[in-house]
């Protein structure tokens, strides 16, 4: 998959953190998309395979995004937002836009847990990144 990042370490900002690595086939997985022009990231979750979630995203560009209008963006469509804000409205120009990483393997129930766990570590709530809402809306979550 040619949207993997070839790197085993995620920095966003002055945080680093060595990926798990893996392919697009993963699942049960946090992982983090890194603008390529930006570098302001999305950490994300998903127990589907990680080329499927990938689509989900991608997908959303082919919705009519406002994004003068901040409720239209979630983290259903974040990245396509952000896409849009870089003038990028095509599939191939978000495959060039994006790197994403297998941050961590993790089991169903933790998931989501995992998921604030690292949002909180790397910042990534807009505007210093591109997820838009707490999953559990703890801001203070600590590692399990």
């Amino acid at each position: 998959c040619t949207l993997m990042s070839e790197k085993s370490v995620l920095t966003i900002g002055n945080i680093s953190y060595t990926c798990a690595g893996g392919d697009c086939n993963a699942f049960n997985i946090n992982y983090g998309a890194q603008c390529t022009q930006c570098h302001k990231a999305y950490i994300g979750k998903t127990v589907q395979p990680l080329r499927t979630r990938i689509s989900e995203h991608r997908n959303t560009l082919n919705d009519k995004l406002d994004i003068k209008n901040t409720g239209d963006i979630s983290d259903e469509n974040t990245l396509a937002a952000h896409a849009i804000e870089h003038n990028i409205r095509t599939k191939a120009g978000f495959n060039k836009l994006y790197q994403f990483y297998i941050i961590r393997y993790v089991e169903q129930e933790n998931i989501t847990k995992s998921e604030q766990f690292f949002i909180n570590k790397f910042n990534t709530l807009r505007p210093y990144g591109l997820n838009v809402s707490n999953p559990i809306g703890i801001t203070n979550c600590f590692e399990f």
